[in-house]
C-alpha cells in the first residue's frame, strides 16, 4: 500500500524499490554464507573475532 493515498500499488517496479530501501538488507544478511569467511583451520576463538568483526558492517547504513 502506498504511504501517503493508502492505495494498493500493483507496479513492480515500485515493489521492488520498496523492497530494496526498507527489508532486502535483512533478508540478505540471512541469506549471505558466513562460514566463507571461517576458516576450519583457525581456532575457534578466531573464528568469533572475525564474525564479530563482520557484524560490525551492520552499521554502515548508519553512518550514510
Amino acid at each position: 500500500m502506498d504511504e501517503e493515498t493508502y492505495n494498493i500499488v500493483s507496479s513492480f517496479k515500485l515493489i521492488a524499490k520498496h523492497y530494496a530501501k526498507k527489508s532486502f538488507i535483512f533478508d540478505f544478511c540471512a541469506w549471505f554464507p558466513v562460514e566463507m569467511f571461517l576458516d576450519a583451520n583457525e581456532p575457534a576463538y578466531e573464528k568469533k573475532s572475525r564474525l564479530f568483526r563482520l557484524l560490525r558492517l551492520l552499521r554502515l547504513p548508519r553512518l550514510a
